[in-house]
């Protein structure tokens, strides 16, 4: 998955500096949903922030 997250970026040419941004913010939303955090038992970053978000509102 590693790889395939990087690829995203890695090895482009961009032209303007809104193809950058998109490319990052495109970036951003494949790793919140896919990249695996291996402390918080293999969750999703966005799952992560769920997760932090619901107990923080249950306190």
């Amino acid at each position: 998955m590693k790889k395939n997250i990087w690829g995203a970026i890695y090895g482009r040419v961009f032209r303007t500096v809104e193809d950058v941004c998109e490319t990052v913010k495109k970036f951003v939303d494949l790793y919140n949903r896919e990249w695996r955090v291996e402390i918080k038992t293999f969750k999703a970053a966005i799952e992560i922030h769920h997760d932090w978000q619901e107990n923080s509102q249950a306190a």
